[in-house]
């Protein structure tokens, strides 16, 4: 892409767009731009003519998030990493030269233990949100973009076709929000919860608290409790608390007791691809899987002929069900059921954490 297609992109979608909100998306960027790091100075400047005219809809306070690839090894799945800057504008200055030179110190900041050797891809992705103090005077902590927990290391496991399937690696994590509508109430048991006492209950739920008085950065939190795919301490944890627990008041098992039963989830899946995936024809007619033990199963999805990520996880699913079922619920048993008040069906609990593994991204979340 050249600057004046993707400027003309722009202008077309912030007459559409409310908020504040303003991005970039570039799918093939020029080597000699690649080169210049995780966000070339010429989509900065890019980006800060187009604040000019966003500051319209926000000018006091904002922040842009930016994803590159952090290993020299492009090919290596799990390594992209995010680049975050927010930023309050002075009396006279302007918001986007603020950001951008919040985000230019943070890279110098980091360069010698984060973003040294990182390698920058082709696709660019930049998002970011400004604002005006509309419902608290404008501040960093109460700024877009929002994470509560932050960037954490997590073993995380991809699929990669390419690469012969599923992977794990260390990796970063980390769930950013760059907008969000009004937020005044969140609903997981059989009770309402305003935003004081969210605010209370996600500081218990996630291990740390967030100093921000505004409802963004609960909502933020709320996705670091629903987003689980590929780490199985997440899909654990969020199965305990949505399914398991029956009032805001009741805590989570330790942390070590989750962290145990990950790691038998871990294991029983490692030495299930160990054995040899399936084939995908077994999904095909005439040899179909039972609908009982995969309810989220489609019917397009056992149909004949299906292939791809979505039939590679059912298959996944129902058979990592029928190998390790008996075994993880009494392992589930052993290490949850000191802390699970009342007879738990613990079967149940296995294949609710198998499916918020495979089937939970950010877009079911």
């Amino acid at each position: 892409f050249g600057s004046a297609s993707v400027s003309l992109i722009l202008r077309v979608w912030f007459r559409l767009a409310m908020c504040g909100n303003w991005g970039l998306l570039i799918a093939a960027l020029e080597a000699k731009c690649a080169s210049q790091g995780p966000l070339p100075e010429r989509l900065q400047e890019l980006l800060t003519s187009v604040l000019a005219v966003v500051e319209l809809r926000g000018a006091q306070a904002g922040g842009v998030n930016c994803f590159i690839h952090g290993s020299s090894d492009p090919t290596k799945p799990g390594q992209v990493r995010h680049a975050r800057a927010r930023a309050l504008k002075s009396k006279r200055g302007r918001l986007g030269s603020a950001i951008f030179g919040a985000f230019r110190r943070r890279m110098l900041a980091e360069r010698l233990c984060v973003w040294r050797g990182c390698y920058q891809p082709e696709v660019v992705l930049a998002q970011g949100h400004s604002r005006f103090g509309t419902s608290s005077v404008p501040s960093l902590v109460d700024t877009h973009p929002h994470q509560w927990e932050g960037a954490v290391q997590d073993r995380v496991w991809h699929f990669c076709p390419k690469n012969g399937g599923w992977q794990p690696s260390v990796c970063e994590y980390c769930v950013t929000l760059t907008h969000n509508g009004d937020f005044d109430t969140w609903m997981p048991f059989d009770e309402e919860m305003g935003m004081c006492q969210l605010d209370e209950w996600l500081a218990r739920m996630l291990g740390r608290s967030h100093p921000a008085k505004g409802d963004s950065a609960k909502l933020c939190g709320i996705m670091d409790l629903l987003v689980t795919q590929g780490s199985w301490l997440r899909a654990v944890r969020y199965v305990v608390l949505m399914k398991f627990l029956h009032h805001a008041t009741d805590d989570l098992p330790p942390r070590r007791s989750l962290l145990a039963m990950a790691r038998a989830f871990d294991e029983a899946f490692e030495s299930y691809l160990g054995q040899g995936n399936p084939d995908l024809d077994d999904l095909e007619v005439g040899n179909p899987v039972d609908e009982e033990s995969s309810p989220c199963m489609s019917a397009s999805a056992a149909s004949k002929g299906t292939r791809g990520m979505r039939a590679r996880r059912i298959v996944d699913q129902v058979s990592l069900l029928s190998a390790a079922s008996s075994s993880l619920a009494q392992k589930a048993h052993d290490i949850l059921g000191p802390f699970m008040y009342g007879r738990q069906d613990w079967a149940a609990f296995t294949q609710a954490v198998i499916e918020a593994f495979l089937e939970q991204d950010i877009f079911a979340a």
